[in-house]
């Protein structure tokens, strides 16, 4: 295959194009890893011949076709909603070599107004891919670079995340955010995927009544975060009984934590029942009101 498509290129780019896109079949032949082979031309004729029968399963390929027209595939992206998921990649798990993609998350004014808090709104970005290959990541050229809307540069992105580079999650002030991804042509990673969730400044509207007996809610966000600034409430109502008869309440959760880093009880998650408070549930754990568990940590300090 690879033969074919330097003969292919040859016919019409000439020898130093058919040097370019040759690579030897057999390197591939011991490898445990996909092979990315990139051929220049106007046509490339792919044959696969066999001796006998073999088990699918162990031998024989499956394979994505690409092709990248002059002047790169990608395209500007602007989107207006205000959650979403954009990607880099161009084939199968690869992005774009020589590529220059920008997107856009600009949402209309009146979902980004400031919240009735006077809190400011913002845009959270989590990503859960980042696989970018430079040759010299000293100075990389296959790069991410995240902006405010008014241009003001954030972060650049040029690794693969790892235990020692986690996947970022990045904060940009206002209401949306600007991505640049421009790469060259020699190595290419899997690219980025990323979530994006763009706040009006508060997180929740009032208060949510849950009437069912059974049933579930979260605080989360945006992709497994919950967002600055909530003051989220939920009340939940039992069916209407006798002046003698209590209804029981049971809150199973999958999941409670906050930071270690946060001080003063400002992430807390707090419960009455008929408008006393039965416990607080802080980064220090439970404690019978925020009171106590801010006393309990300048004890623990």
């Amino acid at each position: 295959a690879a033969t074919a498509a330097a003969a292919a290129a040859a016919a019409s780019g000439g020898e130093e194009a058919a040097e370019a896109s040759f690579v030897r079949t057999e390197e591939f032949a011991a490898s445990d890893s996909a092979a990315l082979v990139v051929s220049y031309g106007e046509h490339a004729e792919i044959r696969f011949d066999s001796a006998r029968v073999r088990p699918y399963g162990d031998d024989g390929f499956n394979v994505s076709v690409c092709f990248h027209p002059v002047g790169g595939a990608c395209r500007p992206v602007r989107t207006q909603q205000t959650r979403g998921a954009l990607h880099n990649h161009f084939c199968g798990p690869y992005y774009e070599h020589n590529a220059n993609c920008s997107w856009l998350i600009e949402p209309p004014l009146e979902a980004t107004a400031p919240a009735g808090d006077g809190s400011a709104p913002y845009t959270l970005l989590v990503f859960s891919l980042v696989d970018l290959r430079n040759s010299a990541p000293q100075q990389p050229t296959d790069v991410l670079r995240v902006s405010t809307l008014e241009g003001l540069p954030l972060a650049s992105l040029a690794h693969a995340a790892s235990d020692e580079l986690p996947l970022p999650v990045l904060l940009v002030p206002g209401g949306g955010a600007a991505l640049h991804f421009t790469s060259d042509a020699s190595l290419a990673g899997s690219g980025f995927e990323v979530s994006f969730c763009v706040s009006d400044g508060a997180q929740c509207d009032g208060t949510h009544v849950l009437e069912a007996p059974e049933g579930s809610f979260s605080n989360e966000f945006c992709a497994g975060y919950y967002g600055a600034h909530a003051a989220c409430t939920w009340e939940v109502v039992a069916p209407s009984a006798g002046a003698a008869e209590r209804a029981t309440f049971l809150l199973r959760f999958r999941s409670l934590a906050f930071p270690r880093e946060q001080r003063g009880g400002a992430d807390h998650l707090e419960m009455a029942v008929d408008g006393q408070v039965v416990g607080v549930f802080t980064q220090n754990g439970f404690a019978p009101s925020l009171e106590a568990a801010e006393g309990a940590e300048g004890a623990e300090e």
